[in-house]
């Protein structure tokens, strides 16, 4: 019976492995908050092992403030590369299995096609190059892992694009969104649901995989069709990335190709279309 350590367990994504590992009774999850599981702490990760006997790590731990990081660099590092590196330290003495999520942000080419495991990465800002760093080390490991990259991930948990245009739905003000950055929208429970069966089908060396949901949209559109979907008259206006300053740099386009993973599993991936029309039910029932 595996034993199975989530770091960031109170987390978003976190949330999501909550709520799907409720069907898999043969394993046991551990999710403690930072407050019991700090991967910046080296001493804190290991008591935790050794009192669990775990024999896997799942990190969903990540600093995420992407305009923040900018103004807040060492904390980022600490998280997204150092708290790696505390990971696979440990993974390595204790001969656990690991599993790591990154980002479409590691990329920022204008590439018009879908990104692939193997395409180069540039990230950009300093959120970006903090997940690279981190992926540098799960690169340079021993032993085989598993790395996830992700991108413009929603769920009914936690702060995200779909939640925030709820809100925002409901207020006066007029609602402008980007129209010219696009990607691949990724539900959580979804993203967790692939986890959990790599985790089943967990590689004897290391693995690199693009989760998303299928399809291709930009933030406009895609906050368009939340509103749509929840059967809300709010109009959405277009406008282009200049009109919208951020402290960090986004990806113009970061569309992530999942070919990849669906072969490796043999299940296809859902559209972000339906997967948001899940996520919406789920906050509409509670």
């Amino acid at each position: 019976m595996s034993r199975i350590l989530v770091t960031g367990g109170d987390g978003q994504l976190g949330k999501c492995f909550q709520q799907q590992v409720k069907n898999i009774p043969e394993w046991i999850f551990f999710f403690p908050g930072r407050n019991e599981v700090d991967i910046t702490d080296f001493h804190s990760i290991e008591t935790f092992v050794k009192k669990n006997q775990i024999d896997t790590i799942v990190n969903t731990a990540a600093y995420t403030q992407v305009d923040q990081a900018e103004d807040n660099a060492e904390q980022a590092y600490a998280v997204n590369e150092k708290g790696v590196e505390n990971v696979l330290q440990i993974a390595s003495q204790h001969h656990l299995k690991t599993m790591f999520f990154s980002t479409d942000y590691v990329f920022h080419s204008v590439n018009s096609d879908f990104l692939i495991e193997s395409d180069t990465i540039l990230p950009q800002g300093v959120y970006a190059q903090s997940k690279a760093a981190g992926e540098a080390l799960i690169a340079k490991a021993a032993f085989p892992t598993i790395l996830i990259r992700t991108s413009w991930l929603f769920s009914p948990f936690g702060k995200n694009f779909v939640k925030t245009i709820l809100a925002l739905a409901e207020s006066d003000q007029t609602l402008k969104v980007v129209n010219d950055q696009w990607g691949s929208p990724t539900y959580g429970l979804d993203l967790a649901i692939v986890a959990l069966q790599l985790l089943r089908h967990y590689p004897s060396q290391k693995k690199v995989f693009h989760v998303a949901n299928t399809g291709v949209t930009n933030w406009c559109a895609f906050a368009q069709s939340i509103l749509k979907q929840s059967g809300l008259q709010k109009e959405v206006q277009g406008v282009p990335t200049e009109a919208y300053p951020t402290r960090a740099p986004r990806p113009q386009r970061s569309a992530l190709g999942t070919s990849k993973i669906q072969s490796y599993l043999g299940t296809p991936l859902r559209s972000w279309e339906e997967a948001l029309a899940d996520c919406l039910n789920q906050l509409q029932n509670g």
